[in-house]
């Protein structure tokens, strides 16, 4: 300590603390801070001074809550409350009748962030510690949409369009190859110009309508059908007995293609940005047009689609 102070390396006791990690474990370590434990602090003497460093079960560093047996559960708690405030906090322009995509944008802003960043020590955790930050991936964007608990995990996965499962090791992989370029003093490597946002994909699913929302509540919820005698609970096969044979079209097959569509106006919004970026030629301008034409043909198919669907599960809930 007298020597971290004589190059003028002072400590903060209001922003240090010991944690002793694995504290199962017995060893010379814990049999040395066994009185201090117990005091909550650890004394220490530097010529006229003396330091009290407090001695904790976890610590915040970085933004990351990381406890004594190297577990990310606390920080998970603390993130699941911020997501639920921020889920609170924004009812107001939730509930107006705002696009999807709107919606979905915001989530990635808000909370999406958060899950991302706690990426960086998902890497090293157990497979269960896993398992309840993507749990937590779904229950947000299903809150910030206004979905149901009933939603399916699959359709859930296609809204959200990113690989949340592997988003952790595509972290470890950028900074070890990061690592690597700085031990081998490789001043050239492309990946120094790199931003970490850039290998994460951005979330930018189009064609997306209130009415799909909508309509995979009420076949979620399972509400009574007043049609049928007996009054049994709607949901997707339900609705295919009414209605699939009429259209040839079963709920299943809907959500495929709304999903198709979604991937085509994505394909034809970046090909609309290449184009003018790269030339202002007439003739270019001609092909933009055209694939806006296309764009709008595609939004109003799949705009029909969830009316008819809303419309057919009207019929059955009057």
């Amino acid at each position: 300590m007298e020597i971290s102070e004589k190059w003028g390396l002072f400590l903060n006791c209001k922003k240090s603390a010991i944690v002793h990690f694995r504290p199962t474990q017995k060893g010379h370590i814990r049999a040395t801070l066994a009185p201090f434990i117990e005091s909550g602090e650890l004394v220490i003497k530097v010529k006229e001074r003396t330091l009290k460093v407090p001695i904790k079960e976890n610590y915040t560093y970085l933004g990351i809550e990381i406890n004594q047996n190297l577990s990310i559960k606390d920080h998970i708690k603390k993130l699941r409350k911020k997501i639920q405030y921020l889920t609170f906090s924004l009812y107001p322009i939730r509930r107006t009748k705002c696009e999807v995509k709107f919606l979905q944008n915001l989530w990635q802003i808000t909370a999406r962030s958060l899950l991302d960043y706690a990426q960086t020590f998902n890497a090293y955790t157990r497979e269960s510690e896993k398992k309840i930050l993507e749990t937590l991936y779904r229950t947000s964007i299903r809150n910030y949409l206004g979905l149901k608990k009933g939603t399916s995990k699959v359709i859930v996965d296609k809204i959200i369009k990113l690989d949340y499962q592997k988003l952790h090791q595509e972290y470890k992989n950028y900074y070890l190859k990061k690592w690597e370029a700085y031990k081998n003093k490789d001043d050239k490597n492309p990946i120094f110009k790199q931003n970490i946002n850039r290998v994460i994909i951005k979330i930018d699913l189009e064609g997306l309508e209130r009415n799909f929302i909508s309509a995979l509540n009420v076949l979620g919820t399972r509400q009574k059908c007043c049609v049928c005698h007996g009054s049994p609970r709607i949901n997707q096969n339900h609705y295919n007995y009414h209605f699939a044979n009429q259209a040839n079209q079963s709920v299943e097959s809907i959500i495929e293609s709304t999903f198709q569509i979604a991937e085509q106006l994505s394909n034809i919004k970046e090909e609309i940005k290449r184009i003018r970026a790269n030339s202002n030629d007439e003739k270019h301008w001609q092909t933009i047009k055209l694939l806006k034409s296309e764009k709008r043909q595609l939004e109003q198919e799949t705009k029909d689609y969830w009316n008819n669907v809303h419309n057919n599960l009207r019929t059955l809930l009057m």
